[in-house]
C-alpha cells in the first residue's frame, strides 16, 4: 500500500481533528442531566418513569435531583410534555400532552417530589397508555428495574405500535444494569430501534453511539481499506492516541514517495 507523504500528513491531521471532535462531544454528553439521561431528542416528549428508581431514601433523593436537572436543562425547552410513572400500576400527571410553560414545569417538579416506590414494573401497561396518545414525536422510558413482562412480548408490542409512526425512542436504565439481564436490554433496544443510555456511576457505563457524528474521513481514503480501518478506530477507541502510533500498531507499512 503506497501513499504520498502529503496524503499521509493529511490523513494524520484529519484523524487528530476527528478524535478531538469526538472527545469534546463525549465530554459534553457527560455533563449535567445528559450524564444521567442522555440527550433527549424531539419537541413533543412522552416520559415513562419506573418508580423502582426511587426504591430507597438515598437513591430516591438523587434520582429526584437528577430529574429536576433534566426538567431545567432539557425538558423546559420542549413544546409539549406527557409524564407517566409506572410500577404495579400507572399514574399520569396530565391526561394528555401539555404545553410547556412556567406553571406546567412547576407542577411537574412538585409531582417529581411526590414520587413513591411501588412493587413491580408493569412497562407494558405504561406503553399501552402512551401509545394511544396523539401528537408525541419522542418517547423516553426510564427504567429502574427489570420489567414484569418478558422482553419478547414487549418487543412485539413495541414494534407493532410504532410501525408507521414518526417517533423518536429512548430507553434509559438508571442504576439498574445489575438488575436487568443483558438479553432483556438487547431485545428492548432492538425493539425501540432508537437511542439507548445506561447510567451507572459505579462503573461509568454509558452509551452514546447514536448521538455522535460520523467521523470525517479524507476523500482520498474513501472506499479503501485504510479508510475503513480509520472509521473503525474512530468508532471504537476513545482514548487519545497518536495517528502515527495507530498506523504502526496496526502493522501498516507506509512508503514515502
Amino acid at each position: 500500500m503506497h501513499f504520498p507523504t502529503q496524503t499521509v500528513h493529511q490523513f494524520e491531521a484529519k484523524l487528530s481533528e476527528a478524535i478531538e471532535l469526538y472527545q469534546q462531544r463525549i465530554q459534553w454528553l457527560t455533563e449535567n442531566s445528559k450524564k444521567a439521561f442522555g440527550l433527549i431528542k424531539g419537541a413533543r416528549v412522552g416520559i415513562l418513569i419506573d418508580v423502582a428508581a426511587v426504591s430507597n431514601d438515598p437513591q430516591k433523593e438523587e434520582f429526584q435531583n437528577d430529574l429536576m436537572n433534566l426538567i431545567d436543562e432539557q425538558l423546559s425547552h420542549k413544546e409539549k410534555l406527557y409524564i407517566l410513572s409506572f410500577g404495579a400500576t400507572t399514574s399520569a400527571l396530565w391526561p394528555n400532552p401539555t404545553e410547556v410553560s412556567t406553571s406546567s414545569l412547576q407542577e411537574l417538579k412538585l409531582w417529581v417530589k411526590k414520587l413513591k416506590p411501588d412493587r413491580g414494573s408493569n412497562l407494558l401497561q405504561a406503553l399501552k397508555k402512551v401509545f394511544v396518545l396523539k401528537g408525541l414525536n419522542s418517547l423516553v422510558t426510564i427504567m429502574g428495574s427489570c420489567p414484569d413482562q418478558p422482553s419478547e412480548i414487549l418487543s412485539d408490542y413495541i414494534q407493532q405500535s410504532t410501525t408507521g409512526r414518526d417517533l423518536i425512542t429512548h430507553i434509559i436504565t438508571y442504576k439498574c444494569d445489575d438488575q436487568v439481564p443483558p438479553a432483556v436490554l438487547k431485545n428492548l433496544v432492538e425493539a425501540f430501534g432508537g437511542y439507548y443510555h445506561c447510567y451507572s456511576p459505579e462503573t461509568e457505563v454509558s452509551s452514546w453511539a447514536n448521538t455522535l457524528p460520523p467521523p470525517p474521513i479524507p476523500a482520498c481514503f474513501q472506499g479503501c481499506a485504510w479508510g475503513i480501518w480509520a472509521r473503525m478506530i474512530l468508532c471504537v477507541y476513545w482514548l487519545p492516541f497518536s495517528p502515527t502510533q495507530w498506523v504502526y500498531s496496526s502493522k501498516i507499512r507506509l512508503k514515502r514517495v
